[in-house]
């Protein structure tokens, strides 16, 4: 009896701890995450990352385009929605833009994909290609 007993404690604790660790995982990628921003660049500042839009991570440059001779507000947002074109292999493109000039950006969910309580990829697609 006591072995028995002491098994269904051992069984009803793990259910227990998996069940809450299940729970935290699944709701820990679902996290807001804001857009970042507004930031704003001028000419004659360095249009590198924190002044400017351009980055450099894991050694893959990311250059951005626009009027260099006006002040620009700009903000971060979600991978593909940016309306400022990106630099690639020579030529300017929109896909893949995370950089938003002028007011109103899009929120941070813009597609409204929702995965629910478990894990979900951010954003849940490679890129919206509505800049086709």
């Amino acid at each position: 009896m006591t072995t028995t007993h002491n098994v269904m404690r051992i069984i009803a604790g793990a259910l227990l701890f998996s069940g809450v660790a299940v729970a935290g995982v699944g709701l820990a990628p679902g996290t807001a995450h804001a857009n970042g921003g507004p930031f704003t660049w001028c000419p004659g500042q360095s249009m590198d990352w924190p002044t400017g839009p351009d980055t450099t991570s894991s050694g893959i440059r990311t250059e951005y385009s626009w009027d260099m001779s006006v002040c620009h507000t700009w903000y971060k947002v979600s991978y593909g929605y940016g309306n400022v074109p990106r630099i690639t292999n020579g030529t300017s493109t929109l896909q893949g833009s995370n950089t938003w000039d002028g007011d109103n950006p899009p929120p941070p969910n813009p597609s409204g994909f929702n995965s629910g309580l478990f894990w979900c990829p951010v954003p849940p697609h490679y890129d919206p290609n509505f800049h086709r």
